[in-house]
């Protein structure tokens, strides 16, 4: 059933139970309180009835005066019209004799009193038995008008429950269109509903998750196009070498055979990086956790390239300060190093500067890595590609020059695998800092 029908058949079920409700009460609190009004109407009758009957019987001593008990119907009818009785009550005498009127059962006794004696009663039936045809077409009549009243209610309700319905409705159908615009594939489609009631938040998070899939789609078609490009390079130059050898373009020697060689251990490279990473997405990333101290990682990773930095002149600065440990994987974090000095050799110019510190991060308790390389500044949208798959900040994208663009994305998955955080800013050098933070072990 659809949600629209569902808002409208609570909407008119609740007006109809009101109305309904209503309707009984009141129907229930007129009845007793015209019953009331009658009671009260004719008691007064009665007692003033009363004080004449016993006025008049105290002159006669006696109800002759009105005539002999038990006389016929019609005698004791006539007699009631002639001394006023009301209708529904009868006159008996001392001896529960009837004088005048007409007998019913229950009747309630209204003792005559006549000097200090009763000399007889007044019965009095219930409300009910008593009314007159007028009272009861009066309340039969209140009745038709309170239902007709009803009745109208109800046609307005009905009216405001198919508008209510339509109109808190309408954002949610809105809502479902775009939803199943997304089911089929169609991941620019937004709503345009604002408010900011729950049905305006849940409209804020489709879009966000339209967003969301909608760059996921991108960054895999990317990552497809990317891959393919990667792969296709190396098996392109394979190819090409292999077709020269085998028209005799090439001799068959030593550089040939490792040129084809070079190309494969990049191919193979780029599969171990790939595989590497597809194993940190599914959390399948194998770590041999042991208690290091990052202090000495970080200088024995660092003294491997000292060589290298010299033959730039590159400085390396070392603010390493920290001897508190972390729980680690020894091979996986020196393969993270070794990416980013690596990064740092490539990447600064000669007569450079490498500055690399290491201190407890304020108010928390984690270590925090930070390597510094002075060099052209990247932008700001560089920044946050740089974390990216296959992302290089050089768009020939020559590898030469930037390497695959796996290696960054590996390191971040490798120190997240950690349950630490990775993150790129700007140096003060000026140029590019990388930070690391992993959790203090305080244990043995």
């Amino acid at each position: 059933m659809k949600i629209r029908n569902t808002v409208f058949i609570a909407i008119f079920t609740t007006a109809l139970i009101s109305v309904i409700g209503l309707l009984v009460f009141q129907q229930y609190k007129f009845n007793r309180g015209f019953d009331n009004y009658l009671n009260n109407a004719r008691m007064e009758r009665i007692e003033a009835l009363k004080e004449r009957l016993a006025s008049w019987y105290s002159r006669n001593n006696s109800w002759q005066f009105i005539g002999e008990a038990n006389a016929k119907t019609k005698v004791l009818h006539r007699r009631a019209k002639s001394i006023g009785l009301p209708r529904g009550t009868a006159l008996f005498d001392s001896q529960n004799q009837l004088i005048a009127g007409r007998m019913h059962k229950p009747m309630s006794m209204l003792p005559i009193m006549a000097n200090g004696q009763q000399v007889g009663a007044i019965g009095v039936v219930m409300a009910d038995n008593g009314k007159a045809e007028l009272d009861k077409r009066f309340i039969k009549q209140q009745f038709n008008t309170v239902v007709i009243a009803s009745l109208l209610a109800l046609f307005v309700a009905l009216i405001a429950a198919l508008i209510l319905s339509n109109y808190l409705t309408k954002p949610i159908a809105h809502v479902t269109a775009v939803v199943n615009k997304l089911k089929h594939g169609r991941l620019n489609a937004r709503s345009d509903y604002r408010n900011q009631n729950e049905i305006g938040k849940l409209s804020q998070d489709v879009n966000q998750l339209a967003k969301t899939l909608e760059q996921n789609r991108d960054s895999r078609q990317r990552w497809v196009a990317d891959i393919s490009h990667e792969l296709r390079t190396p098996i392109t130059i394979i190819l090409g070498e292999l077709e020269c050898l085998q028209d005799g373009l090439t001799e068959f020697d030593d550089a040939a055979v490792t040129s084809l060689k070079e190309e494969v251990e990049g191919l193979n490279k780029l599969v171990n990086d790939l595989h590497q990473l597809t194993q940190a997405d599914i959390g399948q990333l194998d770590l041999q956790l042991a208690p290091h101290t990052v202090q000495q990682l970080v200088s024995t990773a660092a003294a491997k390239f000292e060589p290298k930095f010299k033959q730039k002149n590159i400085n390396i600065n070392y603010q390493l300060s920290c001897q508190q440990r972390s729980l680690v994987d020894e091979d996986r974090i020196n393969q993270v190093l070794i990416n980013l000095l690596e990064n740092c050799y490539r990447y600064t110019p000669t007569d450079g500067v490498v500055k690399i510190s290491c201190h407890q991060a304020q108010h928390s308790q984690e270590l925090e890595l930070v390597i510094e390389n002075s060099g052209a500044p990247l932008a700001d949208d560089e920044l946050n590609k740089l974390f990216e798959r296959l992302y290089r900040t050089d768009a020939s994208r020559n590898k030469s020059s930037g390497g695959s663009g796996l290696g960054l994305a590996i390191s971040k998955a490798i120190i997240e695998a950690h349950h630490g955080s990775m993150s790129a800013h700007h140096s003060t050098l000026p140029g590019l800092a990388i930070s690391i933070k992993l959790p203090i072990h305080h244990g043995k």
